[in-house]
């Protein structure tokens, strides 16, 4: 794992990042249970999961994906849990952090009994089409 290079960021904040190519990227990415390379995984300064971005998405995407993270501070597994209980307080950044979650690599994010429902009332609350597109899924 190496820390964020922006100071002000990385007293809060750490962010992982594995490639797949190396044998320590290999363990760790195991550790963590990456199951696709690259990903970027943030965590918060107490070592919670924040979210997980796959390397496959457009670079603005993943910018705004990134940022949206870094302020946020909302683990993506909160976010489940509040879109559940309650859809209308998910804030665009935070809709976008669950749109661009690689769900097909970390299923431990989503509740055992979760409802398909929920991906479609997020998709509903998206104001940004490209993130309403990929929360329907």
């Amino acid at each position: 794992m190496a820390g964020c290079s922006e100071p002000e960021v990385a007293e809060s904040k750490s962010i992982g990042w594995f490639d797949g190519d190396t044998e320590s990227a290999q363990a760790a990415g195991e550790r963590f249970g990456v199951k696709g390379y690259p990903t970027m995984i943030v965590f918060n300064s107490v070592g919670t999961e924040i979210t997980r971005i796959p390397g496959g998405i457009d670079i603005s995407r993943y910018n705004e994906t990134l940022a949206s993270a870094l302020n946020s501070i909302a683990p993506t597994r909160e976010l489940v849990v509040a879109l559940s209980d309650n859809p209308a307080s998910l804030t665009e950044p935070q809709l976008r952090q669950l749109a661009y979650y690689p769900w097909g690599q970390d299923h431990g994010a989503i509740p055992e009994d979760y409802s398909p429902q929920l991906f479609l009332t997020a998709s509903k609350l998206a104001k940004d089409e490209v993130s309403a597109s990929r929360l329907y899924m």
